[in-house]
């Protein structure tokens, strides 16, 4: 998985700053909102526009956040690094049953062969590439 992450940085970074500052805040921001990563899920097609995406998107927010000892005080739980949005992204991704949907990379993707149901994360992950690149067309 990380040999993964670590291919596609770039285009992670791109798609995090893509999203990152969409509330009113100057893009120079160096967090994600909630309302953001939910926002960038749904665009990317990995969860539903329904309740139930959402809660799996808030979910994944929230369990990938670094733990603040004072959240009452600090609101740095409120706000998704990029470490975190990777975390986030995956745990939404491996929580996808059928990503067949996906365009693969690869155009002889041992991918093709597999019950998609039976993909590993890092499958998933880079079976979504396409998808994010198609996203950040969009924008330019």
């Amino acid at each position: 998985m990380e040999i993964v992450l670590k291919s596609y940085m770039p285009v992670c970074q791109e798609l995090y700053d893509k999203y990152n500052g969409q509330e009113g805040r100057d893009l120079d921001c160096a967090y994600m909102m909630q309302d953001e990563f939910i926002k960038c899920c749904k665009d990317l097609h990995i969860v539903d526009s329904g309740t139930n995406g959402k809660k799996v998107a808030y979910g994944a927010f929230h369990m990938s956040i670094v733990s603040e000892l004072d959240e009452i005080v600090k609101a740095t739980h409120l706000k998704m690094s990029i470490m975190e949005f990777l975390e986030a992204l995956c745990r939404v991704i491996d929580q996808l049953e059928d990503v067949s949907k996906f365009r693969t990379i690869h155009k002889h993707w041992y991918l093709d062969e597999l019950n998609p149901k039976l993909w590993r994360l890092d499958m998933k992950v880079e079976a979504l590439i396409p998808n994010i690149l198609d996203l950040l067309k969009e924008t330019h």
